[in-house]
């Protein structure tokens, strides 16, 4: 199962567009979790699988583990 999806907001829109399908399955099974500036070019916007269970939390982080 994968527990997290990146996308580069700069090219969401072209993501989005040419790949519809994906995009939707995407949508409707992760949340954001965070977004990372990378500059001027936008953020990398980092998901999370909604369904799973983490099985506890990164201490640096805060995010969710999955091991």
């Amino acid at each position: 199962m994968i527990a997290f999806v990146i996308v580069r907001s700069d090219q969401y829109a072209d993501w989005h567009a040419g790949f519809q399908r994906l995009s939707t399955f995407v949508e409707s099974r992760f949340k954001p979790l965070t977004e990372i500036p990378i500059g001027n070019a936008g953020t990398i916007r980092v998901l999370v699988h909604a369904g799973l269970l983490p099985n506890g939390v990164d201490r640096a982080t805060g995010w969710p583990c999955f091991r």
